[in-house]
């Protein structure tokens, strides 16, 4: 599954006059390298539904999961600890044309199964100490469009990542705002995230 980035797509800022410094880019691979993409995600990732603990109580994630590194590594959040299985060539190619897109590099990916719109991320900002201070992350969104959400104390942003579409957030971002990826009953397919990280001290 040979990749490239179609570069002449050009990437929209759609809110930085509220100082959120994001871009979303549209059809960021070609259609058919994006559907063989996104077949190869559904089949041979290695998905699992986790636990985490908020407010005491100890729940399944809303979602299903994966997480890929270069080298042996972890990730944490709510008290939920991800180790990593080896990166595969088919998501270190794509990790490398994202790494292109994002002028930064990636070491890791954290990949989520929306199986439909009852599966969700509820508020939260990317701020976990391995992520290091100001992280950028990219996510790329394959299958079902829905709906991503940023807040801080003062504004609320909406906006739809369709298939195809590459999100960065860059490195104010996860200290200035949250995010959350809502519920929708109307949405019965299934949308995979791909989520690029630079893990530190790996």
């Amino acid at each position: 599954m040979s990749m490239q980035v179609r570069r002449h797509i050009c990437p929209m800022l759609p809110t930085t006059t509220m100082n959120l410094q994001v871009q979303l880019i549209a059809d960021f691979l070609p259609s058919q390298q994006a559907a063989e993409l996104f077949e190869y995600v559904q089949q041979e990732v290695r998905w699992k539904q986790e636990w985490i603990e908020l407010y005491g109580r100890r729940l399944r994630i809303p979602r299903l999961q994966a997480f890929y590194a270069d080298t042996p590594s972890t990730y944490t959040y709510s008290n939920a600890t991800f180790k990593s299985s080896q990166m595969t060539g088919e998501l270190t190619e794509i990790k490398e044309l994202v790494a292109y897109a994002a002028h930064t590099e990636f070491n890791s990916i954290l990949l989520n199964r929306y199986r439909d719109g009852l599966d969700y991320v509820s508020w939260h900002a990317d701020n976990e100490p391995e992520l290091g201070p100001d992280p950028i992350i990219a996510s790329l969104s394959l299958g079902a469009e829905r709906r991503f959400c940023f807040k801080n104390s003062t504004s609320k942003v909406e906006m739809l990542l369709p298939h195809n579409s590459l999100l960065i957030m860059g490195p104010d971002v996860q200290s200035n705002w949250q995010h959350c990826l809502p519920k929708s009953t109307k949405i019965k397919a299934p949308r995979i995230s791909l989520t690029f990280r630079q893990i530190q001290g790996n």
